[in-house]
């Protein structure tokens, strides 16, 4: 009995002692400080994996962790970097952070107090994540450093977190913008074009230009593909409505004829660019418009000669000027075009989806 006693008493004492040198500063670990104060980040890091499992992180001391991290975040490897500073968090603060992240949702954490290495962890975090949104543009990368700086703001950690908060919600804000996606929409309008015709005579083949004013109504739809700041788009309408025909005085033939029926497509692809907040597009095209008439013979009271419309029907392109204003969902658009012989003016009332 006295002799199992005796050799518990030792097994425990071995224990104890095994367990107040391991705890004692580990040379490895004096080592890497050292260095990671030379600011040799990579030396720190070859010694710290002398003395501990980099796989195994539940056994390495948080400040030996911690010290592992830091040192990949002055390397600027920042996934290596987050994943250690998380598995301190995991392994030594759960439910410190828990308690943290409630109280922020709360809008509380300045009644919590955060230990100084979950403090100086939640700080580096935020920078690592704020320097990988930087790279890459993610949103979700961006809302992290947010979380992580507002604990260090409330907390008062560091005065420059305020700053960050500041700059990340401007970058969100315009990396959101830069963002492009597809815009359906729908537009009405008035549409007016000039355009010059050829009237020829039957008999003696002569040929005399004349005049066509058309005003219609023009339906049509479109699709964009951009962002806040500029984009493509593609668009067409069908139009009907009526012309005024008439010859010029220097001809020297009389011919005159309205309300006559017209009917014809519009179809331009472009560019565009938006200004004043966004609600302002200004843009140019490539327009194709197509148009058909029903247009009278005409005959000379003098000499009985007939005449006929060469061209009833014709086909030009050119080039669209396009300014809109954006209310909302509601587009105030005007366009101003020169196709061959053809002028064109046209205001629409869109519809954005």
């Amino acid at each position: 009995m006295v002799l199992k006693i005796l050799i518990s008493f030792l097994l425990f004492n071995f224990a104890v002692t095994s367990t107040v040198h391991a705890r004692r500063a580990n040379p490895s670990f004096k080592k890497a400080q050292k260095q990671f104060k030379q600011k040799r980040y990579s030396q720190s890091l070859k010694s710290l994996r002398r003395g501990y499992n980099f796989k195994k992180t539940r056994r390495i001391p948080a400040k030996a962790l911690f010290l592992i991290a830091l040192n990949y975040h002055k390397l600027k490897n920042e996934n290596k970097s987050i994943y250690y500073f998380n598995r301190l968090i995991k392994n030594k603060f759960t439910r410190k952070h828990i308690g943290v992240l409630k109280a922020l949702k709360k809008d509380e954490v300045d009644e919590i107090k955060v230990p100084y290495l979950l403090g100086s962890t939640y700080f580096y975090l935020a920078q690592g994540h704020y320097v990988k949104f930087t790279k890459n543009n993610s949103i979700q990368d961006a809302h992290k450093a947010k979380q992580y700086f507002q604990i260090c703001d409330d907390t008062d950690f560091n005065d420059k977190c305020a700053d960050f908060i500041d700059n990340i919600e401007l970058k969100i804000a315009y990396e959101k913008k830069k963002r492009k996606s597809f815009e359906f929409f729908l537009y009405a309008g008035r549409l007016i074009y000039q355009e010059q015709l050829t009237l020829k005579e039957s008999t003696t083949n002569t040929s005399h230009e004349i005049i066509a004013n058309n005003s219609t109504l023009c339906y049509g739809a479109g699709i964009r593909r951009g962002n806040a700041f500029s984009g493509y788009e593609l668009s067409g309408c069908f139009f009907s409505g009526t012309a005024t025909v008439a010859s010029a005085p220097s001809s020297g033939y009389d011919y005159k004829q309205s309300g006559v029926p017209i009917a014809g497509a519009l179809v331009e692809v472009g560019k565009y660019y938006k200004f004043d907040n966004e609600s302002t597009r200004f843009g140019v095209s490539l327009p194709i418009i197509y148009r058909s008439g029903l247009y009278s013979d005409a005959s000379d009271p003098d000499t009985g000669e007939s005449a006929t419309i060469e061209d009833p029907r014709s086909m030009n392109w050119g080039i669209m000027f396009t300014a809109g204003v954006q209310v909302s969902l509601v587009e105030l658009q005007t366009k101003l075009g020169h196709m061959g012989d053809a002028n064109l003016l046209s205001l629409n009332l869109g519809l954005n989806f």
